[in-house]
């Protein structure tokens, strides 16, 4: 029983949400790691080199 409402609740979310919070993600995680000076709260690289991947 709840595994079938659990599956129509996913079958009722339309596909392009999932696109849209996918690339909003992405965005994010792009201008942290392309442009670091604009989150002035996260330490650069060359202050904390145990964060580096």
């Amino acid at each position: 029983m709840s595994d079938r409402k659990k599956s129509s609740f996913f079958r009722k979310v339309p596909v392009s949400w999932y696109v849209i919070l996918l690339i909003l993600i992405i965005g994010a995680v792009g201008l942290m790691v392309t442009a670091p000076e604009s989150f002035p709260a996260q330490p650069t690289p060359a202050e904390a080199p145990s964060l580096t991947f």
